[in-house]
């Protein structure tokens, strides 16, 4: 990801790998924790959310980590002081209940929730496994302990033909059994340098637009870390509030702008910033200028 950034922004991938190596203290070839995943991801993110100095944006949102890009770009936050957030964050992670996480589609999110309801019922545990990431009208993840996991996918496959794939084989995030995560990550939130947002926070427990103050930035993001996040309630709540808008996404890989193209919003316009194989800085001139000319029209 780093050399790709490199490839279409010569300098901006080393200067982003130089930034996570210093504050991780080592490099983070092979993300062994999920700290440096965080740390690298929103690295990127920041970096990415610079190329697009000069565009007009009207507003924005985050999933999960790409959030704490989100605050910063409405700014709630400003990027030295999310790092530090988004590090503490990591760390606090890193020391959660063990679990994983599985990416599962086709599949309908009502028919996921009771899934995990009865696979919650077969394990005399409530907190066994439970829908964490609500991404597309077909596409959800789960979260929970690794055998209920694993159930659940089995269960999915055999009555509705969906497949599951592991996606986090440590930790099992948004979801009631990492609660107790949330209690350690509270005190940097409520340490952290909040300031009035230029724009509406977005935040993935609402799915909803708020003129947010510290307060609710706060409890947003502490219930993010043992709530679902509401991707697909967001990106459908964006495209009833700005039908004309042209969505972009941010970030390294095509991921959500992948989701968005899968039979879901097809009238809507969409770009992911990151051009994968085609990494070289006439390709991101390229997407910049066909992003300009959407918007344009």
């Amino acid at each position: 990801m780093f050399r790709r950034l490199d490839a279409v922004a010569p300098g901006l991938g080393a200067a982003a790998y130089a930034r996570v190596t210093t504050r991780l203290g080592h490099a983070p070839n092979g993300f062994a924790s999920n700290l440096d995943i965080q740390v690298s991801v929103h690295e990127l993110n920041l970096t990415y959310l610079d190329l697009l100095q000069g565009l007009p944006v009207t507003a924005s949102a985050g999933l999960s980590l790409g959030e704490y890009a989100h605050l910063v770009a409405i700014g709630a936050l400003d990027a030295d002081h999310s790092r530090d957030l988004v590090a503490a964050r990591g760390a606090a992670y890193d020391e959660g209940p063990s679990g994983c996480m599985a990416a599962v589609q086709p599949i309908d999110p009502d028919e996921a929730i009771t899934l995990c309801t009865e696979i919650c019922a077969r394990f005399d545990d409530a907190e066994a496994v439970a829908v964490s990431n609500f991404n597309s009208p077909t596409q959800c993840v789960v979260a929970g302990r690794a055998d209920a996991v694993d159930a659940f996918m089995v269960a999915a496959e055999e009555r509705f033909f969906a497949i599951g794939r592991i996606i986090e084989d440590r930790i099992c995030m948004h979801m009631p059994r990492f609660r107790p995560v949330s209690e350690s990550f509270a005190l940097a939130l409520a340490a952290a340098e909040w300031r009035v947002p230029s724009q509406s926070y977005w935040a993935n427990v609402t799915a909803q637009p708020a003129m947010a103050d510290a307060a609710i930035i706060t409890d947003c993001l502490t219930r993010h870390v043992y709530q679902p996040v509401l991707w697909r309630q967001t990106m459908e709540a964006f495209h009833i509030t700005y039908p004309d808008a042209v969505f972009i996404e941010v970030g390294p890989l095509q991921i959500l702008s992948k989701m968005m193209g899968r039979r879901w919003l097809p009238q809507a316009t969409v770009f992911a910033l990151d051009p994968m194989e085609f990494a070289t800085p006439s390709a991101l001139t390229s997407k910049l200028e066909a992003i300009h000319a959407a918007i344009a029209a």
